[in-house]
């Protein structure tokens, strides 16, 4: 699993490090950043067998438009997960046969609420929190429960 964090979101690096553990029983280490991301990869590296190779980004719609419109073609991974904004306007990126889903919203936006009142650190959405909450089932039954397949979002 890639996990990209958005930069405005730094403070909060160490949190997700945790974060990630507690849902994916995956640890998580900082290998590098972009313009507008900061990567964390999953070890041991590379796939783990009945794993599905996950792309995670979390941020702001037009810094994961812009990310997918310059990587998709070389993302690797089949699943891509996103916590933003608008996730109607990545339906265009569902024509390179990856599968999309996004967090949970309302009217296209997706709600961040004080993490300190949900027992975390950091701003976090429905879907992170669903995430969390069902961490106990496997990886897709966790993604179908808390996440929002953008190919049923009209």
């Amino acid at each position: 699993m890639r996990y990209l964090l958005c930069k405005s979101e730094k403070a909060s690096l160490a949190q997700r490090v945790s974060y990630i553990f507690d849902v994916f029983k995956l640890y998580a280490i900082k290998t590098g950043e972009t313009d507008e991301f900061i990567v964390l990869e999953t070890f041991p590296f590379g796939s783990l067998e009945g794993y599905p190779e996950v792309l995670f980004i979390v941020g702001h719609f037009n810094q994961v438009n812009r990310y997918l419109s310059k990587n998709i073609v070389s993302i690797s991974e089949d699943i891509i997960l996103t916590i933003t904004c608008l996730p109607k306007k990545l339906k265009r990126f569902l024509k390179y046969g990856k599968q999309i889903y996004s967090s949970k919203n309302i009217d296209g936006i997706t709600e961040k609420y004080k993490g300190c009142h949900w027992g975390f650190d950091f701003d976090i959405s429905d879907s992170e929190i669903d995430l969390y909450k069902n961490r106990n089932l496997d990886l897709w039954q966790n993604i179908k429960k808390s996440m929002v397949d953008i190919r049923n979002i009209s």
